[in-house]
C-alpha cells in the first residue's frame, strides 16, 4: 500500500485532469437541468429526504451513474486499487441518490457534483470515512481503565483494534498501555484501505479538526501498524494480549450469524493465553438485540463474559476475567 499523500496523486496525473474535465462539464450539466425543471430548488443539510426526492433527483442526476463516473475517476488518481472506497466497488443499502450520499458527507462535500483537483484526495477519503462515522479520542473512559490495569501488569503488550477506522482510538489505546508497561505494538485493522493509509499517516485530509487529535509523536518502544482486512478475517498469524473492537460488533457491520461465527472464530485464534478482547460502543438502544446476540454466540462457543452490551470484556480464562472484573 501507497505510504504518502505524494504517491497517491501522481498516479496518471494527465489523465485524471482529463477525466475530471470531463465529469464536471456532464454533472454541471445535469446539475442546469435539475434547477431549471425545479425553479432553482436544491438540497440543504437537513432536507428531509422522502422517496419524492429521490425519484426527483436520480432521473436528472442518476445515481449509479454518478458512482461510476466517480470511480473511474478514482481509478485515474489512486495508485492503489486496495485505496478505493467500498462505497464506489460496493454501494450502500441505505445511500440510495445523491441527497443520501450527500447527507452522509462533511459540509466541503454536501450538495456538490462537480470538484477541483486538489479536493480529489479529501473527497475519496470523506467517502472511505464518512463524517457520520468520524470516530475521536476519549470516547471509552470505562475501557481504557481497563486498559490500564491490563497494561501495568505485563512488562510488553501486544494489541490490535479491529475496526479502527482512522486510527485515533488505537493511537490513544497504545498511548495508554505504553504509560504502563514497557512496550507496546498495535495493530489496526479496518476494511477501507484509505482509512488504513490515513491511520499510518496521521492524515484525515477531508477532517482537520479531527486530524489534530493524532498524537505528534510516538511513545518510546511503542509500535502501530495498519493494515486493510475485516473482522471476519482479522487473524494474522500472530498472538495479541489485548483485542479491542469497538463501535462494530452487533451493528450495521456485523450482525449476521455466520459474521458473527467468523468474527469469534478469529478472536479465539488472534487471543494469547491470558489475554482478553473489549468491545465497546455507542450504539442507539434499538441495536442493544445486535449486541446481545454477538453475546449469546459468544457464549455459546465457551467465552466467558463480563459487563454489559455498551461495554463487554471477554476471554476465554476464567480467572483471568474475573480478576479484571473485581479490580
Amino acid at each position: 500500500m501507497t505510504s504518502t499523500e505524494e504517491s497517491l496523486d501522481m498516479a496518471g496525473r494527465t489523465r485524471a485532469a482529463r477525466r475530471l474535465a470531463q465529469f464536471n462539464a456532464r454533472w454541471q450539466r445535469r446539475r442546469e437541468n435539475l434547477c431549471r425543471w425545479s425553479g432553482g430548488g436544491w438540497w440543504g443539510r437537513g432536507s428531509v429526504i422522502s422517496p419524492e426526492m429521490r425519484g426527483w433527483y436520480n432521473n436528472f442526476l442518476p445515481f449509479d451513474e454518478f458512482l461510476h463516473d466517480l470511480r473511474l475517476l478514482a481509478q485515474d488518481f489512486l495508485a492503489d486499487e486496495r485505496l478505493m472506497p467500498s462505497v464506489l466497488l460496493n454501494g450502500s443499502s441505505d445511500i440510495l441518490s445523491l441527497p443520501d450520499l450527500w447527507a452522509m458527507l462533511g459540509d466541503a462535500f454536501a450538495g456538490r457534483v462537480c470538484f477541483a483537483a486538489d479536493e480529489l484526495l479529501p473527497l475519496w477519503c470523506n467517502l472511505a470515512s464518512p463524517s457520520r462515522m468520524g470516530t475521536a479520542t476519549g470516547r471509552y473512559a470505562e475501557q481504557l481503565d481497563v486498559l490500564r490495569r491490563l497494561a501495568a501488569a505485563r512488562p510488553a503488550l501486544r494489541l490490535m483494534d479491529i475496526g479502527c477506522g482512522v486510527g485515533l482510538g488505537t493511537y490513544e489505546a497504545a498511548a495508554i498501555a505504553s504509560e504502563n508497561c514497557g512496550s507496546v505494538e498495535a495493530v489496526g485493522v479496518t476494511s477501507e484501505g484509505l482509512e488504513a493509509w490515513m491511520a499510518a499517516n496521521r492524515r484525515i485530509p477531508h477532517d482537520r479538526r479531527r486530524e489534530k487529535q493524532f498524537p505528534p509523536r510516538l511513545p518510546e518502544r511503542t509500535h502501530i501498524a495498519f493494515r486493510q482486512g475485516l473482522a471476519e478475517n482479522a487473524y494474522d498469524g500472530s498472538v495479541y494480549d489485548v483485542v479491542l473492537c469497538n463501535g462494530l460488533a452487533g451493528g450495521r457491520f456485523l450482525n449476521q450469524p455466520r459474521q458473527i461465527a467468523a468474527f469469534l472464530d478469529s478472536l479465539r485464534r488472534l487471543i494469547a493465553p491470558g489475554g482478553i478482547v473489549l468491545m465497546s460502543n455507542h450504539f442507539h438502544d434499538g441495536t442493544r438485540g445486535g449486541v446481545e446476540a454477538v453475546m449469546q454466540h459468544a457464549a455459546a462457543s465457551g467465552w466467558r463474559i463480563a459487563g454489559d452490551w455498551r461495554n463487554l470484556r471477554m476471554t476465554l480464562s476464567s480467572n483471568e476475567l474475573s480478576t479484571i472484573t473485581e479490580s
